[in-house]
């Protein structure tokens, strides 16, 4: 199988996780698929083999300089790899965010655009819920 291939079945294959965050968070079957840590053990697997299997490191590279930390992705399969940390690690978030809003008794339709922005924008998405969290809950403590 290609990095390519690998790459729009990642990318593709998250996206049912996000919608059933948007759509239907309380759901039983949202909660057995995205609550869960399927996808992160799955995901995670992919990543393992990635990084075990990618020989394309360059003596350049080094995670404390900008143009080192770039040379480690130089690869297609770490490049791969990068994308898949990314996107486990988002939609990680964009779960706690669905739980949060549900625990906080938040009105989910505010949070909808930040899960809808969180999807390729992390951390703005995370930033812009975090901005609806503190004014619903008035508290800066996240476990409040």
């Amino acid at each position: 199988m290609t990095t390519e291939l690998l790459y729009r079945i990642c990318t593709i294959g998250v996206l049912p996780a996000w919608l059933l965050l948007i759509v239907a968070p309380n759901w039983k079957f949202t909660q057995l698929f995205v609550h869960s840590f399927f996808i992160p053990i799955l995901l995670g697997v992919l990543y393992i083999g990635l990084q075990a299997t990618d020989d394309g490191a360059t003596p350049e590279a080094n995670p404390l300089t900008l143009e080192g930390a770039r040379q480690l992705f130089a690869t297609p399969k770490a490049f791969l790899a990068g994308w898949v940390h990314y996107i486990v690690f988002d939609l990680f978030v964009g779960a706690w965010v669905a739980r949060d809003t549900l625990q906080q008794n938040i009105n989910r339709f505010l949070v909808i655009p930040c899960l809808l922005i969180m999807i390729m924008l992390g951390p703005v998405g995370l930033f812009l819920y975090s901005i609806v969290r503190i004014i619903k809950t008035k508290s800066l403590v996240i476990n409040a």
